[in-house]
């Protein structure tokens, strides 16, 4: 993650990457007066790149030696990608996409190549890029012919993982596949006053792994529906058009239900509880279903940073609400319940929140109910414990994230395989 000067003297290798602001070049030329390009930035793993907010790459050989890659330009001034050569070794499919400038030099075709965002030859772009360190890149007055367009498409297609054990204030079998679901996309409009027109969400309902009913939401943290000009809506299966739906009665925060009853939505009959998607070889295996959320926001109302992943609060109903008591939700740990959730349970079982300590769904050894995965994850199979299947699993959440960032990447085989 870089949010300011970057200099590389000789070569730059790396696998994923974030830029903020931020500029990867080699030393200032005194002769020249400009910051020089790295000699070689070489990438021999399959890459994941972010850049925000007027950041630059700039090469003389910038070279990617494995697949899928995805560079895409985020929020904020347009970034850029300044390279001389660019070289691919392999295959698969590299991406570049949305608010983002490349400056070329080389005229090489790749057909694993797919840039949809604006492209231009060597020092022909007219955007001026600055970081910390000045400007890093002036721009060319003649114009830029393929400068896109308001408002910008800005696409974050990193996936998301979202899994839930249901038993909250108990920990039951803690096997984390009671609910999952995924974030596939996220796709908004950027107006020329930086604020978002139009988002969509696309999301999918993988697995549903427990024999009660259970729901799923999503609350998002960072806009009020005073904001909203339309809500629309898409399940796959039901309706091949967005239509009209509604936020939640009686909640402070936006709450979309994306279903009251899991198990329906993935196509169950009535009152069939069946698992779907967490025992292997089971008969009632099938593909996840996909939604859509779309959102359409008043003009300068809603900034990107307003839509941050950590700003949408996936969660589960794992009881209705009735006659004498909200319902029973279960969210990701940190995230306090909705203004329909029940605290009453706080304190209880393995339960250690607390809404003056702002501590939720953690439980007395700090363990949680709720967790989000920036990745495909491979949930555990019904019954197994997560802590067993995943063993780094208990030292990365206990450590509030700081160890073992990478626990998903590692199991005992005991895991679902679509």
């Amino acid at each position: 993650y870089n949010s300011c000067a970057f200099i590389i003297r000789n070569e730059f290798t790396f696998v994923n990457l974030i830029l903020d602001n931020g500029s990867i070049t080699s030393d200032w030329s005194k002769t020249t007066n400009e910051w020089l390009p790295v000699p070689t930035i070489t990438c021999n793993q399959k890459v994941d790149v972010k850049m925000r907010n007027s950041s630059i790459i700039k090469a003389d050989n910038f070279i990617l030696g494995n697949a899928p890659n995805s560079i895409v330009g985020e929020q904020g001034e347009i970034s850029m990608i300044k390279i001389r050569q660019l070289t691919l070794k392999n295959n698969g499919k590299t991406s570049i996409s949305g608010n983002l400038v490349i400056e070329r030099e080389d005229t090489n075709e790749y057909r694993q190549l797919e840039v949809t965002c604006a492209t231009t030859g060597y020092d022909e772009s007219k955007h001026s890029i600055e970081s910390c360190s000045g400007i890093i890149n002036g721009g060319n007055e003649g114009g830029d012919p393929s400068d896109p367009e308001f408002p910008i498409i800005v696409e974050d297609a990193t996936n998301y993982t979202f899994a839930f054990e249901d038993n909250w204030p108990t920990y039951g079998d803690f096997d984390l596949n009671d609910i999952v679901t995924t974030i596939d996309k996220v796709t908004f409009a950027q107006h020329e006053d930086g604020s978002v027109g139009v988002y969509t969400l696309n999301g999918t309902l993988q697995a549903v792994g427990a024999s009660k009913k259970l729901g799923v939401g999503i609350q998002f943290l960072g806009f009020t529906a005073s904001n909203v000009v339309e809500l629309k809506g898409i399940v796959e299966g039901i309706t091949s058009n967005a239509t009209p739906i509604n936020f939640e009665s009686n909640q402070s925060n936006p709450v979309v239900i994306i279903c009251n009853d899991a198990h329906r939505f993935m196509g169950n009959s009535e009152n069939d509880r069946s698992y779907v998607n967490t025992l292997a070889n089971n008969s009632n295996n099938k593909n996840g279903v996909k939604f859509e959320i779309s959102i359409e926001f008043k003009k300068g109302a809603v900034k990107p940073k307003d839509l941050n992943i950590n700003l949408l609060d996936v969660f589960i109903i794992s009881r209705e609400a009735d006659s004498k008591t909200k319902r029973i939700e279960v969210h990701v740990a940190g995230h306090a319940p909705t203004d329909l959730g029940n605290t009453k349970l706080f304190g209880q079982g393995n339960d250690k929140s607390s809404a003056e300590e702002k501590r939720y769904y953690l439980s007395s050894e700090n363990l949680a109910w709720g967790v989000v995965i920036p990745t495909d994850f491979a949930w555990p199979l019904e019954y197994k414990n997560v802590k067993d299947v995943y063993t780094n699993f208990v030292s990365w959440v206990t450590s509030g994230g700081k160890e073992n960032k990478d626990w998903y990447n590692n199991h005992n085989g005991q895991v679902f395989k679509k």
